[in-house]
């Protein structure tokens, strides 16, 4: 559990895109003032699990208390020792603190000033059905058993409907980073199967998971090794006949570093040997992560997943025709098809291209180089070196030289883009 939870939380519902019970979307804003109530923005320290859900599940909402509306006085609950609750005053008005807590309001902590709680929208002890609504919002405080002990100020968690989206794969929130918890679901009526033809493979199935890769499959899972079995950490909710849903936080899940940026995760969705499948028309899904404020990500023209590599690893490039290169070029800009031009020196000091893909032609480079559409003038290839050039099982890389171009080879890249040993290691 990461110290700083969500700011924006969503809850999604929507009967068109085939869910029996609605699907919701959440905001929690900070409070100031008594029954003149001001809204101060989003607040830091509160999320569910999952942030998308419908209203007669189960679900999560995560507390640190030392972000959530702080008290700036002795009250604040930051490294408190006191048993703490949540106070909830339904629709608006003055929050009623009157009397003991409810028991099934208290907290458990998790750990630190991070604390959960249990919310069973079906039976609506805590959380009224009017209020699991679109348009419903509740208010809230956290506090101990006395106000003496310490307690939050207050905030408001306000619920509206999400529309029905079109896409085969959505997300809740919308845009989320790599450290905040985000719930992807498909809809498998939407969703190629295998042969790119027939829809809805997988709608009716009662297994159903997620394959996947951040940065375009360069960081995945661990333990996701054999695509014809299960893997258990991708297994989706059923939430009707089409309508399915896994919950994470990427950065947790993919098992990466702190300072590693996560830009993108490639994700397809099948059973549980692999003959049926959701997929799009072409390539895989591909969601795109955001970068928190925090983070500055330079503007490159090409990125490399992962940063350094061997012969035998799975090997990602992005391109950007957005960004110039270093002669200002962005030649490539308003091209439909763009192509990965590419060879790898076998040797020390060697040209770059002492070995070169089956089929590559310069003056027509239309055979394997052909990179995947991402989006937003984004695109993507990934290979195997030493199957995508052709290497003996002796043979390692000291460079892979890279340039990209267009269709008939008329527009390129400049100068071309190399890698080196230390990023390529024997």
């Amino acid at each position: 559990m990461r110290k700083v939870l969500h700011i924006l939380l969503i809850i999604i519902l929507s009967v068109k895109a085939g869910v029996s019970q609605d699907l919701l979307q959440t905001e929690i804003v900070n409070l100031v003032g008594g029954g003149d109530v001001n809204v101060t923005g989003p607040t830091l320290g509160a999320s569910f699990n999952p942030s998308g859900f419908t209203n007669d599940e189960t679900v999560t909402l995560f507390l640190d208390v030392s972000l959530v509306n702080p008290r700036d006085d002795d009250r604040n609950l930051a490294g408190t020792t006191e048993d703490l609750f949540v106070f909830i005053f339904e629709g608006g008005g003055t929050i009623q603190t009157d009397g003991d807590p409810v028991p099934a309001a208290q907290l458990t902590r998790v750990e630190g000033d991070i604390y959960s709680i249990d919310f069973d929208l079906a039976s609506g002890e805590l959380l009224s059905s009017d209020i699991i609504a679109d348009g419903g919002f509740a208010r809230l405080l956290i506090k101990a058993t006395t106000f003496e002990a310490g307690q939050s100020g207050d905030f408001e968690i306000r619920f509206t409907e999400v529309p029905e989206s079109p896409d085969a794969v959505f997300t809740v929130p919308e845009s989320f980073t790599a450290d905040e918890t985000v719930s992807i679901f498909l809809n498998s009526d939407l969703a190629f199967g295998d042969d790119r033809v027939t829809t809805g493979e997988l709608t009716g199935e009662a297994d159903v998971f997620m394959w996947s890769g951040a940065n375009n499959f360069s960081i995945q899972p661990e333990g996701q090794t054999d695509f014809n079995a299960a893997f258990e950490p991708g297994r989706l909710d059923v939430l009707s006949s089409n309508i399915f849903r896994i919950t994470l936080q990427a950065r947790e899940y993919y098992g990466a570093e702190d300072d590693v940026v996560i830009s993108n995760i490639a994700l397809l969705f099948k059973n549980t040997d692999g003959s049926l499948s959701a997929r799009p028309a072409n390539g895989d899904f591909s969601i795109a992560v955001a970068q928190p404020p925090s983070v500055e990500v330079p503007d490159q023209a090409v990125r490399v997943f992962p940063a350094s590599f061997t012969a035998d690893d799975l090997v990602t490039v992005i391109f950007d025709s957005k960004v110039a290169d270093e002669d200002g070029n962005t030649a490539l800009l308003a091209s439909d098809e763009i192509y990965l031009f590419s060879g790898v020196s076998i040797s020390d000091g060697g040209d770059g291209f002492e070995r070169t893909p089956e089929g590559q032609i310069f003056d027509a480079p239309v055979g394997p180089g052909l990179m995947r559409a991402l989006g937003d003038r984004v695109y993507s290839i990934s290979f195997i070196p030493r199957s995508y050039f052709g290497l003996a099982d002796e043979e390692e890389i000291f460079d892979l030289t890279m340039l990209f171009r267009n269709s008939n080879g008329s527009r390129q890249t400049t100068p071309n883009f190399m890698l080196e040993a230390d990023e390529c290691p024997q």
